[in-house]
């Protein structure tokens, strides 16, 4: 409330987007010491079609970009992969199979590269699960499914600690010894560090980019920056 009688009225939407901007701050005309309770108005989005009409205001572009670019790589690497396995004998069957399944050839060849991603990512889990077994007796502690039978419940991301290192400590070392950078923190994860009662830990993670002669430069590094 204004000394002149007017009101002060801000939107939200706006505090948030545009902060003080020309849309940001609106006065009200009206008798004092009356309060303005203004009505809401529907807003219509630009195109009343899918999926535009779910977005109000100005789309996030940079997501929509990196969304864009994800399935155009996923949808680049699931076209080699499906051309690669018509060549192959024992690929046959399943190629038969996804070219039943998905007749259009944009999302069977996303399913192409998410069959072939998980089938590279359980074979990177295993190479590692049992590197990590070997290097146990050294004092390195790996956290979460160890089970080489449950592979398929995870991912090849791995968080463990060595026996009387910090976390910094074991993250200087990979880098001093093989160039390896591991990230340290929390890693947006309290739940976790709350069950652990404690933060040495530090988290290593593989993907279907990364071959086997990286899991083997990862896991002989570790076992130099283990305490002798």
């Amino acid at each position: 409330m204004s000394p002149a009688g007017s009101l002060t009225g801000a939107s939200p939407s706006q505090w948030a987007g545009k902060k003080c901007g020309p849309t940001g701050i609106k006065r009200f005309r009206g008798p004092a010491p009356v309060a303005y309770r203004p009505a809401p108005v529907p807003r219509r989005s630009e195109r009343r079609r899918d999926p535009f009409k779910y977005e109000q205001g100005t789309p996030n572009h940079a997501v929509l970009a990196g969304i864009t670019g994800a399935m155009q790589y996923l949808e680049w690497l699931g076209a080699r992969i499906e051309r690669d396995a018509a060549r192959r004998a024992e690929l046959r069957p399943l190629y038969r199979d996804l070219s039943r399944s998905y007749p259009d050839p944009a999302p069977r060849r996303l399913k192409w590269a998410m069959t072939a991603a998980r089938a590279h990512e359980r074979t990177l889990s295993l190479a590692l699960l049992e590197g990590f077994a070997r290097l146990a007796s050294r004092g390195v502690r790996l956290h979460g499914l160890t089970d080489p039978g449950r592979v398929d419940e995870r991912d090849p991301t791995f968080l463990f600690e060595i026996r009387g290192l910090s976390q910094e400590t074991i993250k200087r070392r990979l880098y001093e010894l093989g160039r390896i950078e591991v990230p340290s923190g929390n890693y947006y994860s309290l739940a976790v560090y709350r069950h652990l009662r404690r933060q040495r830990t530090v988290r290593a993670s593989f993907a279907h980019y990364d071959g086997l002669d990286t899991v083997r430069h990862f896991l002989k590094t570790l076992k130099s920056a283990v305490r002798p």
